[in-house]
């Protein structure tokens, strides 16, 4: 084979040569992404600096093919938290369970029966108490603590009656310090009510004053005695009173009646004047001689106690009560 032969074969089966030229890479992903360049917010116009300090928003950039993650404003974020109304209704709706009242009352109950056991029933009894324990002895009932578990029972059939097929028992202890700032500032209430009424219904000039006030007596073995006396006055009247007659007789009236406001009205009228006439000498031998000022205020006050029954429940009615017959006892 000759030169010439050999040249143009290799021609023949030889690659095809490019010329040459400038050649533009394509351009590669970086392996780790740079976060993209931020402006400075001062160099920002005035107005979409001031949004960007009101509104917050970190964004955070991710490599391709993820999601990008971005961090809710602040004011959303305490939204989502619950707010004060929220937890007022919550405390409202707590405070009327009557286990919660069980609770509230527990300790108290405890320590009125306690101070009857030592130092004697009838030297620490209120007129109510000492009168149902007389009528419960003519039964062969007359145990002491025959009204402290007549209470708890009371109590627990309400709770189970209110919640059909709840097995909610749970009892949050927040709610209970609550119940007793609320029992305190009613009583303080009832209580200046009652020097107005006091100053209205007599043309006595030292109505609604402090007339020798008992603040030498306060620390006493007899103050103390008093106190715990108006302890269980409050338990039992507000259990004997509202949980026992009124409840049942507004049932009985809004089955009777299509107005449940008529029935539930008429239940309170008739409560406050057996209430009344529950501390008058004629009915109740510890009573006091019959006296239209009292007698009213007093109806007037067991209707004040229903409402708050109904609408705040029996833990804190039972704290209004001993508030206001301790403030009556200092003053």
């Amino acid at each position: 084979m000759s030169n010439a032969d050999r040249k143009t074969r290799k021609r023949r089966y030889a690659a095809p040569v490019r010329k040459l030229g400038w050649v533009v890479p394509t351009k590669r992903q970086p392996l780790f992404p740079v976060p993209a360049k931020t402006q400075n917010p001062a160099a920002l116009p005035v107005s979409s600096h001031d949004a960007a300090v009101s509104n917050p928003v970190v964004r955070v950039t991710e490599p391709v093919g993820r999601l990008k993650q971005t961090q809710l404003p602040t004011s959303t974020a305490r939204n989502n938290s619950p707010s004060t109304a929220t937890k007022t209704r919550a405390y409202c709706a707590s405070a009327r369970r009557p286990i919660v009242s069980l609770y509230f009352v527990l300790p108290l109950i405890l320590a009125y029966e306690c101070a009857k056991i030592s130092a004697g029933v009838e030297q620490i009894s209120s007129g109510v108490d000492l009168w149902i324990h007389q009528l419960l002895c003519v039964f062969g009932a007359g145990q002491l603590v025959i009204l402290p578990l007549m209470t708890v029972a009371v109590l627990l059939f309400h709770h189970h009656s209110s919640t059909p097929g709840s097995n909610d028992w749970s009892v949050n202890p927040s709610t209970l310090p609550m119940m007793a700032g609320e029992a305190i500032g009613l009583g303080l209430m009832l209580f200046f009510f009652a020097n107005l009424f006091q100053i209205a219904a007599t043309t006595n000039p030292a109505a609604g004053r402090l007339v020798d006030p008992y603040f030498w007596q306060i620390g006493t073995a007899s103050w103390w005695s008093q106190v715990v006396t108006y302890v269980g006055t409050g338990i039992h009247e507000e259990l004997i009173f509202r949980m026992i007659l009124m409840l049942p007789l507004i049932k009985f009236l809004q089955n009777t009646f299509t107005d449940k406001q008529a029935a539930t009205l008429i239940a309170v009228i008739v409560t406050g004047l057996i209430f009344s006439a529950a501390h008058v000498d004629a009915i109740n031998p510890l009573g006091e001689a019959f006296h239209g000022i009292s007698f009213a205020f007093r109806f007037i006050a067991s209707c004040i106690f229903s409402a708050i029954l109904l609408y705040r429940g029996f833990g804190i009615v039972v704290g209004t009560h001993i508030i206001y017959n301790v403030l009556t006892l200092i003053a």
